[in-house]
């Protein structure tokens, strides 16, 4: 999330409220920005509302992609799909926010370093179990969008995460459900695997 650099003025949108979209949440929230979320689960997304999201929507709404392209005003400065599904990946690409079509009288268009920073970013959170290959040159015909994937984290972004838990900048007690002692910690794990 801190790799799409958030502020204020951006408009987010979290695609499935598992830990990984619960967590990019909270993180898009510590910098500031308008959170909006959406998942299949109502209770995920009560938990969401409690947390502090701006809005949520529920995907299984027949009418929740248009709700959230006019939540977004017509498209999101960041997208996170932390759903996993090819449903989710689909959405996200349309609730991107559009480079800004600024052609010159001979219709070229505006060199890539004119926006910098401010090209909608598409963090991509999941790890996708369906086989189903997209080609994103099919979503963004030249289009200026950042995608920024998991493979794109290192060790450093993790022992920053651990600092902001640390330093009580992030609140996890909404991510901890039970704590138990490292001794009971493989008992927990096999549960967990069932």
């Amino acid at each position: 999330v801190e790799s799409a650099y958030p502020t204020q003025e951006d408009t987010a949108v979290v695609i499935g409220q598992g830990m990984i979209g619960q967590f990019s949440a909270l993180f898009l929230r510590m910098y500031g920005c308008k959170v909006v979320v959406c998942d299949i689960d109502a209770n995920r997304l009560e938990e969401a509302k409690k947390a502090g999201a701006s809005a949520t929507v529920n995907l299984s709404d027949p009418d929740a992609e248009e709700r959230l392209q006019r939540i977004g005003n017509g498209g999101f400065d960041i997208v996170v799909e932390a759903s996993g599904s090819i449903p989710g990946m689909m959405l996200a690409h349309k609730l991107l926010r559009r480079k800004p079509q600024n052609y010159s009288k001979d219709y070229k268009v505006e060199p890539i370093r004119f926006y910098g920073r401010e090209w909608p970013r598409l963090l991509v959170q999941a790890n996708y179990i369906q086989k189903e290959e997209i080609d994103p040159f099919f979503f963004f015909k030249g289009e200026g969008v950042i995608i920024l994937t998991p493979f794109d984290r290192g060790v450093e972004e993790r022992q920053r995460v651990i600092e902001y838990i640390r330093s009580g900048k992030i609140d996890v007690s909404a991510f901890l459900k039970t704590i138990c002692t490292p001794d009971a910690m493989p008992e927990h794990y096999r549960k967990l695997q069932k």
